[in-house]
């Protein structure tokens, strides 16, 4: 019986060392958890930033091809007006005087 009762005081030492390892690895994973917790939301802030950055330069990028539409009508308006008074002053021939 002594021996028996000396068994199951070791096994109780046993369970009660399983319990504590247990313990110290549920607050190891628990504090893993916080930690990826915040690095998702770190990536997720990090990924609406870049998003807001890219948007930005969308609309940058689209006012410059609006702007650069613009100045090439305003060209081809000038190219049109020089070549009109190009061929109005080439039809103009001068009358020789006699």
């Amino acid at each position: 019986l002594a021996e028996r009762q000396q068994e199951l005081a070791e096994r109780q030492q046993e369970l009660a060392e399983r319990q504590q390892e247990l313990a110290e690895r549920q607050q190891e994973l628990a504090e893993r958890q916080q930690w990826l917790e915040l690095r998702i939301t770190n990536l997720e802030n990090g990924t609406q930033d870049h998003n807001h950055r890219q948007v930005a330069e969308i609309h940058q990028i689209g006012q410059q091809m609006r702007d650069f539409a613009e100045q090439l009508l305003g060209i081809e308006t000038t190219i049109t007006q020089i070549m009109s008074r190009v061929g109005d002053v080439s039809s103009f021939s001068p009358q020789k005087k006699h």
